[in-house]
Formats: structure tokens, C-alpha cells, sequence
């Protein structure tokens, strides 16, 4: 504000031409408690349900990798964008190991598959 309008204020106020009006106070009130029903806890007899599982096509299959898991041998855990599972992996030659990078899929015939990544073939020079 500038100083002639701020005398000019000053003596408005004092002759009451002008009346000031009070800040309001803040004043405590009482919020009365209503009880609330008590939460009624889950019957923990029913498992917790998984998910589905991802049905990725030959074309267009899923990337994922697989990890120890908390079961023992022959289970692994197969880790998607979608989740985890644990999986049962048969022992043969071309079952992935821990910590390997998979693909997931399902064959021809309607079956998920567990397939490990070709390594690239580079030429040397």
C-alpha cells in the first residue's frame, strides 16, 4: 500500500468512518464418538485363491525366469510380470535350472510349456 493511502486509511479509521472487522477466534468443540463395529476376522479355512495362469501363445510367449523355491527339488519358481508361481519341473535334459531365464507358452496341443531361451550363435570374424 502506499504511504498517502496508508494515512489516508489510518485517519479514516480513526474518525470510524471505517470499522475494522475481527479475526475470528478458533473455539474447541467436542466430536462426539460413535462406536463402530468390530471387524469380523476371515474364516482362515479357505485358501487364498492364485490367480490364473497366463495363456501366452507359440507366437507371442511370455518372458520370465525361474528361481529356487521354498519347496524342494524338483519345484522351481517361475517368476511373470503377472506373478509367481511354483511349478513342478520333470528332470530331463532340457528342464531349466535355478535361476535361469524362460519362456512360457502353450503348445499346439493346449499345454503350458517352459522353454529355455536358444543361445545366439554369433560368427567370428
Amino acid at each position: 500500500m502506499a504511504p498517502g493511502r496508508r494515512q489516508a486509511r489510518s485517519n479514516a479509521i480513526a474518525q470510524s468512518k471505517i470499522t475494522l472487522t475481527p479475526t475470528p477466534m478458533a473455539t474447541p468443540t467436542t466430536v462426539p464418538v460413535t462406536p463402530t463395529a468390530k471387524p469380523v476376522p476371515a474364516d482362515d479355512s479357505s485358501p487364498t485363491p492364485t490367480p490364473d495362469w497366463p495363456r501366452p501363445t507359440a507366437d507371442n510367449p511370455l518372458a520370465g525366469y525361474v528361481q529356487s523355491s521354498v519347496l524342494q527339488d524338483p519345484w522351481l519358481e517361475l517368476a511373470l510380470p503377472q506373478g509367481r508361481w511354483d511349478v513342478l519341473v520333470p528332470a530331463c535334459d532340457n528342464a531349466p535350472s535355478t535361476w535361469s531365464n524362460v519362456w512360457l507358452l502353450t503348445s499346439n496341443a493346449g499345454r503350458l510349456q517352459l522353454v529355455k531361451p536358444r543361445r545366439a550363435v554369433g560368427r567370428r570374424l
